[in-house]
C-alpha cells in the first residue's frame, strides 16, 4: 500500500502578487560561471540582479529606455 502523502508545506501566494515568467535562461562555460560566481561572492549581489543592474545600464548607454520594474 502507497504511503500517504502530506500536506504541502509552505505560504501560498498572495492574491495580489504578480504572476512572474522567467526571462531568460543563461548558458555559459566553467570559466563565465566561475566569474559570475565570484562576483557574487564578492559582491554578495545576487547573480539575478547582477544580470539586472547589467541590462539597465547597457540599455542606458543605447539610448532605450530602461526595463520596467520586476
Amino acid at each position: 500500500m502507497a504511503k500517504a502523502k502530506g500536506k504541502r508545506v509552505g505560504r501560498p501566494p498572495a492574491e495580489e502578487e504578480p504572476v512572474r515568467a522567467t526571462v531568460i535562461s543563461l548558458k555559459g562555460s566553467p570559466e563565465y560561471v566561475e566569474w559570475l560566481d565570484a562576483a557574487h561572492r564578492k559582491t554578495h549581489i545576487p547573480k539575478a540582479q547582477i544580470f539586472r543592474l547589467a541590462v539597465q545600464d547597457w540599455a542606458a548607454k543605447q539610448g532605450l529606455p530602461v526595463p520596467p520594474e520586476i
